[in-house]
């Protein structure tokens, strides 16, 4: 029976450090990224729109073409809006006690809510989990893009001077292209729509692009972010939020819920993302704090780099 155990430890241990490595062509292509914005200074805006509003939308429409909503979807939603609920209202304690300003609580929001599902969860997820588990991150993906576009939007105007501004901005949000591409593609799925094999190979053929293109943005955007002279005692309790707290809550919500153990492995994996870079454009765009929102994004992710393998090897 020992040497039962002890062999297969040795072998969960194997597929655990097997999952790590599996992810480095991230962590390679996120370097190159990097490396590129510094010598080359690419324009990122371009890059990102290219992926927010060309490639991310087939991904999207492939994601929802190809996959039959069920009530494992409905229990992912479940999942982000509880998370969600439970970060804000801390930060709302923790700002009440601190008796922090509107800017401050609505960085902290943008900082320790919306983690990176998109550019990084996803491929991250593809690379480590497989194919199905990808189709659930892009779900989550849609889902937490939807909620930062609109709950991280409110917050980031809320604790805004300029919240005249607001009105214009939700606009854009309603023009995503993804949020329709969402609709069509599940749409079209329910009233059995078929397509031919060329509109098919087509629609892979631009989705597959978006996760390289994110994950060289995201590596371009981070090697622009800087330390800045911020205070230091909220970067803290901002990095605390994201990579303690919203991980701890995001494990116990997952083993709460009734769903698949694969599902419930990505839930838990995305609870341990770092801050969603995009929260930088809504922080710089209402003057909330931004340089604490930009170090927070910068700071998780460089600890995230040493952490997600860990969860990864944990979770096997």
């Amino acid at each position: 029976m020992h040497k039962y155990d002890t062999s297969n430890r040795s072998r969960q241990f194997c597929l655990g450090g097997m999952r790590m490595i599996s992810v480095l062509p991230i962590y390679i292509v996120l370097a190159l990224g990097f490396w590129a914005q510094k010598r080359c200074r690419f324009d990122i805006r371009s890059l990102s729109d290219t992926a927010i509003y060309l490639l991310y939308p087939f991904l999207a429409f492939r994601t929802f073409n190809d996959t039959s909503l069920t009530r494992e979807h409905g229990y992912i939603a479940l999942f982000l809006i509880l998370l969600n609920i439970g970060i804000i209202s801390l930060v709302y304690i923790i700002s009440r006690v601190l008796k922090y300003p509107a800017s401050m609580r609505s960085a902290l929001v943008l900082a320790g809510v919306f983690m990176n599902a998109g550019n990084y969860g996803a491929p991250l997820i593809l690379f480590a989990l497989g194919e199905e588990a990808f189709s659930y991150a892009v779900v989550i993906m849609v889902i937490q893009s939807l909620l930062m576009s609109t709950v991280g939007l409110y917050f980031a105007a809320s604790g805004s001077q300029e919240r005249g501004d607001a009105k214009n901005t939700l606009k854009k949000v309603f023009a995503m292209p993804v949020l329709y591409a969402t609709f069509f593609g599940w749409s079209l799925k329910e009233v059995g729509w078929e397509f031919s094999e060329l509109f098919h190979s087509f629609i892979s053929f631009m989705a597959d692009a978006a996760i390289p293109l994110i994950l060289l943005a995201l590596g371009m955007q981070l090697s622009s972010l800087t330390l800045n002279s911020i205070r230091k005692k909220e970067l803290w309790l901002a990095i605390a939020i994201k990579m303690f707290v919203s991980p701890t809550l995001g494990v116990i919500i997952a083993l709460l819920l009734p769903v698949d153990p694969l599902i419930r492995t990505v839930l838990m994996v995305i609870s341990f993302m770092p801050t969603a870079a995009n929260t930088t454009l809504f922080a710089v765009r209402f003057n909330v704090e931004p340089e604490l929102v930009a170090s927070s994004a910068f700071v998780s992710t460089l600890l995230s780099t040493v952490t997600l393998p860990i969860v990864l090897l944990v979770l096997k």
